[in-house]
């Protein structure tokens, strides 16, 4: 990585305190200056944990790349399971003392924030938890772009350290889509690992009623599948259905009004919708659309359904299934999943089998595109998604697992 930019540390001295933290005061005695940086050289390298979730290691990867902008000088790259080296910039919670160090005093913050720091020849940038070390990243990145760039050399006192204050938040996932940044959806915890259960043993459609997570199981030889119902409360799974007639079950949304699961069927040519009773998982209707359909969300507060139709478009209609308007996803690529809408947004799986990469695109229900994020680090089919408060959850075919995941910005 290049690194012309990491001139930052010059700057932050300069200050006790800032508008959105505070700076240590630095000792007075600069006969212990740390150069990071000078004549388009550098010995350091940056470091990130090995067991970090993919956000800690995506966004560690895009600060070496803004910082390459800039830059002439490479940085090298390591993991935490490397040898120490006398020169790391140390991004999130690694092995390192001086990370144990860093980490003790951001839990002794009581609140969420971050902390830039130097000990000894190492940088370090920690925070509560994967945003905020965005955040502390993209300090130094502001630092730089506002005040030093251009500068042949980085010299900083040996103490520094910035505190952020308390005033700094997680957006919500509008607030991400809505910046006009880029965008990713990161999955940051595995919560639940599905069994296959006999002959059910590819995952597929997926949804939730706000207190239960609901899971089909296909059984390709048949056709048929089986619902496996799970508390989001603990992640145990409850109840498990008997063998179903919903075909490849493709997608799994709640209509509270009626009280049921309401299932894509892909009997009569992916027509079919079938009715859940979530108690028993007992098929108790079905319906056939006039249009097939490969995924389904209800609308709560407008008494609606939103249909993926065809192989890229929205269908929205009413409670009765009567159709009322219809657009094509701004980005019509890669192989179409499960999706969920909010209210606002649609939130649209997708694969591609080439690389066994997955996206997830983001359409307004006034048919605006507003972007695709990527789901980096999990190299499996993604299946469906749903969304409660400002956590997603994601489920993997090949992984046969449901992961946590957070919508946050991909870039400063």
């Amino acid at each position: 990585m290049k690194i012309r930019s990491l001139i930052v540390f010059a700057a932050l001295v300069a200050s006790v305190a800032t508008a959105s933290g505070f700076e240590k005061e630095p000792s007075g005695n600069r006969s212990g200056d740390i150069t990071i940086f000078k004549d388009s050289s550098s010995p350091y390298e940056i470091v990130c944990p090995v067991e970090a979730n993919v956000a800690i290691t995506e966004y560690a990867k895009e600060f070496g790349t803004k910082l390459e902008e800039d830059g002439d000088c490479i940085i090298g790259s390591a993991s935490d399971s490397d040898d120490a080296g006398e020169y790391e910039i140390l991004i999130g919670k690694t092995n390192r003392k001086e990370s144990v160090k860093l980490y003790e005093d951001i839990k002794d913050l009581g609140r969420k924030g971050y902390i830039v720091r130097i000990c000894g020849k190492k940088l370090l940038v920690g925070g509560t938890d994967e945003y905020m070390v965005y955040c502390g990243l993209g300090y130094v990145l502001e630092r730089i772009k506002k005040e030093y760039s251009g500068k042949a050399s980085l010299v900083f006192p040996a103490d520094f350290e910035y505190v952020s204050d308390s005033k700094i938040s997680e957006p919500t996932p509008e607030e991400v889509i809505s910046s006009g940044k880029r965008f990713a959806m990161y999955p940051v915890e595995k919560v639940k690992a599905i069994s296959r259960i006999g002959n059910f043993k590819v995952l597929q459609g997926g949804g939730t009623d706000g207190k239960y997570a609901y899971e089909a199981l296909l059984n390709k030889k048949n056709n048929t599948a089986v619902i496996v119902k799970i508390d989001l409360a603990t992640w145990k799974t409850v109840k498990v259905s008997q063998p179903l007639n919903t075909g490849h079950t493709n997608d799994i949304t709640f209509n509270p009004k009626l009280g049921r699961l309401v299932v894509n069927n892909s009997n009569d040519s992916w027509c079919g919708i079938s009715f859940i009773d979530p108690e028993t998982l007992t098929e108790t209707g079905y319906h056939v659309n006039a249009m097939s359909s490969r995924g389904i969300s209800y609308i709560e507060k407008t008494n609606q359904y939103v249909l993926g139709v065809m192989k890229y478009d929205y269908c929205f209609t009413d409670s009765k299934f009567n159709p009322q308007k219809q657009f094509t996803d701004g980005n019509p690529q890669y192989v179409t999943q499960g999706l969920f809408c909010d209210g606002t947004y649609i939130y649209d799986v997708r694969y591609k089998p080439e690389d066994d990469s997955n996206y997830i695109t983001v359409n307004d229900i006034d048919g605006k595109y507003w972007g695709t994020a990527t789901i980096p680090g999990i190299k499996a089919e993604a299946e469906n998604i749903f969304r409660i408060g400002n956590d997603f959850y994601i489920s993997y075919n090949k992984a046969f697992a449901i992961f946590r995941a957070h919508l946050l910005p991909a870039s400063w």
